[in-house]
């Protein structure tokens, strides 16, 4: 069974979707879902007015994006940003983001790894 993607506060990720359109899913707890599935082999399950603002986005298979909880006052909110089209895809720089995110969280990050992760980047 593929991993799904939890959504931290305040934390967004960059993701890639499988396939442009979700699948409606019902939850026993939260009602009606959509599900995706992204390039990366991961699937997320998200408020049917979350889908509709990936699909107001105009963010479409492949393309990679920005998605994340939001916390507002109270209230959290999810906020989307496109990183490009289709074209511009590379499941290595997805894993690597994912990758360094995990080693700042477990306080792991050393200069050698960001010297590392801006030469795979190729940032100067």
């Amino acid at each position: 069974m593929s991993e799904t993607i939890k959504f931290e506060t305040n934390m967004p990720q960059v993701l890639a979707l499988a396939f442009t359109e979700g699948k409606p899913v019902e939850s026993q707890f939260t009602g009606s879902q959509v599900m995706f599935s992204t390039v990366d082999g991961r699937r997320m399950y998200l408020a049917p007015f979350v889908a509709e603002k990936i699909r107001a986005a105009g963010i479409s298979a492949r393309m990679p994006f920005e998605i994340g909880e939001v916390a507002l006052a109270i209230r959290i909110a999810f906020a989307l940003k496109s990183c490009g089209d289709a074209s511009t895809i590379d499941t290595r720089y997805i894993n690597l983001i994912r990758w360094i995110r995990n080693a700042i969280e477990l306080d792991h990050l050393t200069v050698y790894d960001i010297a590392f992760a801006a030469d795979v980047l190729d940032v100067s």
